[in-house]
């Protein structure tokens, strides 16, 4: 048995580990079985980067329920060790190769990608087992459409990614609705892993226009966990697509938007984009915005529709806080109040931020805040001002936005 250097971890603290990896992956129980005090140690050299001979020498003494066990770590230790100690978990990789490996390569993969070490160590795994279909017996069934088996993984991202994208479109070809789980079933992909979301934008790029509305029900399968490029332009080719109705677009955008928990998360979204496409964006939010949440909201709506034109974002950040951005200024809206909205002047919103305070506590404000008044001049009533939408308060909140925003009254 090897040697460490440094005390080893409790198997119980590995096995939870693999426990937690086993849930984000959403595997089943059988699968990253518990690992006895052997396995554990064994484990524990990989993490210590120990001699290959060492590591080889130890990964192949031992039972052979062991080795199993082992062998099915070792895609995830790449992850775990620098480049130049890729050549030794080759080497084990190459001595414990089976169809379960295989599995767990294609896992550890998606999960890290783009990774080219295991992109390199999937591409030859896969080969050797191919090659040697005597010893290594023909693949299982649940793997027979795994895409290293139709597509070279050889290949180079993003080369990779528009050759998996074209071989899929090629075996979908649907005629009706994708269903959601055949991402998981059909193909082994794991929905929320990096790969996954670069592979499924690559395919919704090369649809045709018409074929785009079939995959709604895959794209609202997969989580969060798109970069603010692919977003802002994913969320615009859905705007583009004249297939979709207006219910079913906005469906797919509030999914979509849904972690963008921040206006600093919108913003960095909206900046991947030109100036004409984060337009197009904007007006689609705004619009998208005062049909859904200011339905059953007369006075507001009529306020906001009147002014509409001269917003330039929206940002909803949870289902009842509704940021409305204009030139100098924002509403502050609380959807769980019909009647009233705050008013904050940009300076002194960056000023109650710098002081800490979250969006959800400027709603109602904690501190002292200017009401409108009727003969009140709306050009002194500033900073942080209250605005209410019925009665005779209606007219005195659209006399001060018209002055605020130095349009026609």
């Amino acid at each position: 048995m090897i040697q460490v250097s440094q005390p080893l971890p409790a198997p119980q603290e590995l096995n939870a580990a693999l426990r937690e990896l086993r849930r984000s992956l959403r595997l089943p129980a059988d699968r990253l079985p518990e690992l006895d005090a052997q396995a554990s140690e064994l484990a524990q050299s990989f993490l210590t980067a120990r001699p290959a001979s060492d590591l080889l020498m130890a990964a192949m003494s031992g039972s052979a329920g062991n080795r199993l066990k082992v062998s099915r770590l070792l895609p995830f230790m790449y992850l775990h060790t620098p480049a130049d100690t890729w050549p030794r978990l080759d080497q084990l990789m190459r001595a414990c190769a089976s169809w379960t490996l295989y599995e767990y390569c294609w896992y550890a993969f998606q999960v890290s990608f783009p990774h080219s070490g295991l992109r390199k160590t999937l591409a030859s795994l896969h080969r050797r087992l191919r090659d040697n279909i005597q010893r290594y017996g023909k693949p299982p069934e649940n793997l027979s459409l795994l895409l290293p088996d139709k597509v070279s993984f050889y290949l180079k991202e993003p080369e990779l990614v528009t050759a998996a994208a074209v071989w899929l479109q090629g075996d979908l070809q649907p005629t009706s609705a994708v269903p959601g789980q055949l991402w998981r079933e059909r193909y082994n992909l794991i929905p929320e892993s990096p790969f996954s979301h670069a592979l499924l934008w690559q395919l919704l790029k090369q649809l045709p226009d018409w074929q785009l509305p079939l995959y709604q029900d895959l794209l609202l399968s997969l989580p969060s966990g798109w970069s603010a490029q692919d977003l802002g332009q994913l969320l615009l080719l859905l705007i583009n697509n004249a297939q979709l109705s207006q219910a079913e677009l906005s469906r797919l955008v509030r999914h979509l938007s849904a972690a963008l928990s921040t206006p600093a998360a919108y913003d960095r979204v909206r900046a991947q984009l030109n100036r004409q496409d984060r337009g197009i964006l904007d007006r689609f939010l705004i619009l998208d915005c005062l049909r859904r949440c200011y339905a059953a909201k007369p006075g507001k709506q009529r306020v906001l529709l009147d002014i509409q034109a001269e917003a330039e974002t929206v940002y909803e950040l949870g289902p009842n806080l509704i940021i409305w951005r204009f030139p100098g200024f924002c509403l502050l809206d609380q959807l769980t109040d019909p009647e009233q909205a705050f008013y904050y002047r940009n300076d002194r919103l960056k000023e109650l931020g710098q002081q800490g305070l979250s969006w959800s506590q400027l709603l109602p404000p904690s501190f002292p805040y200017r009401q409108l008044y009727p003969g009140s001049d709306p050009e002194l009533a500033d900073g942080v001002v209250k605005l209410q939408f019925s009665g005779d308060q209606l007219a005195l909140t659209r006399r001060f936005l018209a002055v605020k925003l130095r349009v026609p009254r």
